[in-house]
């Protein structure tokens, strides 16, 4: 995002800071308009792309652009959190790592296939680091075979 002058940066700072809640020993709360995920979000203009998720304008007003491949990520989860320091830039894979290093992934907190079987040592298969129902991929590999051989009879 490219601000008009220094004039124009400094009324941005003036209205983005003035609608965080400020904390000395935790994260400073954006206290307007959120996502549905959770995240605060700022207007910078008019049109289709006016809104601007409140992190990245934190990250902006704080430490400068943002390269087109990385996001700002936070080291503390909470999505409406503006504090720089809890901030950090990291790719979409860096993002995906960190959200299952700290088990926020939903897929982790599954303790069943969509089948009803259960993610247990004896019945899970990890495959390109994803977890496979042993049942199920029984079951497909039956089915499989049956369709293979009436094929091959038809």
């Amino acid at each position: 995002m490219h601000i008009a002058g220094r004039e124009g940066l400094y009324k941005i700072m003036e209205r983005f800071w003035s609608k965080v809640l400020f904390s000395a020993d935790g994260c400073w709360l954006w206290s307007r308009s959120t996502t549905h995920g959770g995240y605060g979000q700022f207007g910078v203009g008019s049109g289709p792309q006016r809104m601007m998720k409140a992190h990245r304008m934190a990250w902006l007003l704080t430490f400068g652009e943002i390269p087109n491949d990385l996001r700002v990520l936070h080291h503390c989860d909470n999505p409406p959190c503006v504090r720089p320091d809890h901030l950090f830039l990291g790719t979409l894979s860096d993002n995906s790592q960190d959200m299952v290093a700290k088990g926020r992934n939903r897929n982790q907190q599954k303790t069943h296939c969509p089948a009803g079987h259960a993610y247990d040592l004896e019945n899970t298969h990890w495959e390109s680091g994803w977890r496979k129902c042993r049942k199920c991929g029984a079951h497909r590999a039956r089915v499989k075979r049956a369709l293979k051989k009436n094929e091959n009879h038809a």
